[in-house]
C-alpha cells in the first residue's frame, strides 16, 4: 500500500527492486538535506559555551567516581596477642602496664 511504500526505507525499497539506483540517490540526498534542530548553529554555539564553562568546580558536573573501582582494604588484626618475653609488646599491652605503674 501506499502508506507501506511511504514508512519503508529508501535502500530497502531499493533492495525490494522498488526504486532504481538514481532515485535511491535522490531520496538520500533528501534525508540528509532535511533541516535538523540539534545541528542549528544557534544551538552548536550554546552548547559549546555551556561546555566550555564547565570546569573543576562545576556543581553540574556529573560524579562518576561510583562507577570506578575501589580499593580493597586488607584485613587488619585488632587482637594482637601480647609477647611473652616482655621485650616488645602491642600498644594495648603497653597502656595496661603504664597504668599499672
Amino acid at each position: 500500500s501506499t502508506i507501506q511504500m511511504l514508512l519503508t526505507k529508501p535502500i530497502r525499497q531499493y533492495e525490494l527492486g522498488l526504486l532504481s539506483i538514481s532515485d535511491l540517490k535522490y531520496h538520500n540526498a533528501k534525508s540528509h538535506l532535511t533541516f535538523r534542530s540539534c545541528l542549528d548553529p544557534q544551538r552548536k554555539k550554546t552548547v559549546h559555551k555551556l561546555a566550555f564553562a564547565m570546569g573543576a568546580d562545576d556543581p553540574t558536573k556529573p560524579d562518576y567516581t561510583k562507577f570506578l573501582p575501589r580499593k580493597r582494604r586488607t584485613a587488619r588484626r585488632h587482637h594482637v596477642v601480647p609477647l611473652e618475653h616482655g621485650h616488645l609488646a602491642n600498644f594495648t599491652n603497653y597502656r595496661q602496664e603504664v597504668a599499672l605503674a
